[in-house]
């Protein structure tokens, strides 16, 4: 399966995702009203935890983020996404993606640490069905008083109903819904 770069320098550059079941490509719809919220990036380092085929990522890097990290676990999936990367290079050269092997909370602490910057923006899209990892990063990342952004991604049907989730991780700043699965954002 392909997907495309929705907007930037990249647009319509086509990406490979993962076969099988293993990842859960995000939605174009869902995709675009999140980076038609926010066109530019230009200031931004944006992180994609549970990066997967690292297209969520790479749509940021085309609409300027100057810098971004796709974190996977998956053998599979992080080859993919090096891939992805090797080939947004090769049309356009912006070297400012990283894929990094990892398990998405170790790294993040171990970043948090030592990170300077001042505009980060934290997507995480988790299995659906982990609730434990979402109650995990809010967690950490209320620990390391965490300053930015968090988009999460989550599912009615599978994770739980976008109610029920307001309750469980209150203050989100905003919501987009497509179908069942929807977008909370959070600025720490």
């Amino acid at each position: 399966m392909a997907l495309k770069i929705l907007g930037g320098v990249a647009k319509g550059l086509e990406l490979k995702t993962p076969s099988g079941e293993e990842t859960r490509p995000t939605s174009i719809m869902l995709k675009r009203r999140l980076f038609d919220s926010k066109q530019d990036f230009s200031e931004s380092c944006f992180i994609d935890l549970c990066a997967g085929s690292g297209q969520v990522g790479l749509e940021a890097l085309s609409r300027g983020a100057y810098e971004v990290y796709l974190v996977e676990k998956s053998p599979r999936a992080f080859q993919i996404c090096k891939n992805n990367i090797n080939l947004f290079n090769r049309f356009l050269n912006l070297g400012n993606a990283t894929a990094i092997k990892a398990d998405y909370l170790k790294w993040i602490e171990q970043f948090l640490k030592v990170t300077v910057d001042s505009d980060l923006t934290i997507f995480f899209d988790p299995p659906y069905e982990n609730i434990a990892a979402y109650e995990k990063l809010f967690a950490k990342l209320e620990e390391l008083k965490f300053k930015g952004d968090l988009v999460v991604e989550a599912c009615q049907q599978k994770t739980m109903k976008l109610e029920q989730f307001n309750i469980k991780f209150p203050h989100a700043i905003k919501t987009f819904k497509q179908g069942t699965s929807f977008f909370n954002i959070y600025r720490f």
